[in-house]
């Protein structure tokens, strides 16, 4: 039985694989007709359903276009594509995938419209520092990680914000922080990258199940 890492999450391939257990059980159950006919029924059904799939188009992927600046910590980003891999997101970013700089605003487009999820890193900028009235001292982020999180609050992308709590809420603040964000240090960051995938790995999980109920997989 293979495990959930290695059950691709895509429809199209969980009813093909469903396809094949029906064709091996006729192969296996040759002098059963009971069996010959349950197994054609199912697969009957299973026909029709990647029929009913194939005309309607292919389905969204599991994509997420990941937006961060290079002040983020190498180890930091290793460790979210290291989780997203775990969980079966196709990871996009402008840097790797686009063949940009990220100042190139039409390429950064392009990879965050192609893709079903958007998040972003919001590191701080040493240089665009901010102190506050009560002393404290708050970062930008890259001015192109706003403007990449502006793109896809105008694409109406589903998305979360990862936020490094040195971040000035300035950077955040447009969108809902109680559901969408997730604020970190060094101490929690891995604990939060979890929970941002777990949630994601949910939304679509959901997607799949109110678009295409009618599978029942």
């Amino acid at each position: 039985m293979p495990s959930s890492r290695e059950v691709k999450k895509d429809v199209f391939d969980l009813i093909r694989q469903k396809m094949r257990i029906e064709d091996s059980r006729l192969e296996s159950y040759a002098d059963d007709e009971e069996m010959q006919r349950a197994a054609s029924s199912r697969l009957k059904v299973l026909r029709k359903q990647l029929e009913k799939l194939e005309a309607r188009g292919r389905l969204s992927e599991k994509t997420l276009f990941l937006s961060y600046s290079t002040s983020i910590e190498e180890n930091h980003l290793s460790y979210i594509k290291n989780r997203a891999s775990f969980h079966d997101f196709h990871i996009k970013d402008a840097y790797a995938d686009y063949n940009s700089d990220p100042k190139i605003i039409a390429n950064v487009r392009q990879g965050i419209e192609e893709c079903f999820f958007f998040l972003g890193v919001l590191t701080p900028r040493k240089d665009l520092r901010i102190i506050e009235n009560n002393g404290d001292i708050k970062y930008m982020p890259s001015i192109w990680l706003i403007e990449e999180k502006g793109m896809a609050l105008a694409m109406a992308k589903r998305f979360r914000l990862l936020i490094d709590k040195n971040v000035h809420e300035a950077a955040w603040r447009s969108v809902n922080a109680e559901t969408l964000h997730y604020f970190f240090d060094e101490t929690n960051f891995r604990e939060n990258v979890d929970k941002v995938l777990d949630s994601l790995n949910r939304e679509y999980k959901n997607y799949l199940k109110e678009r295409y109920s009618y599978l029942s997989i």
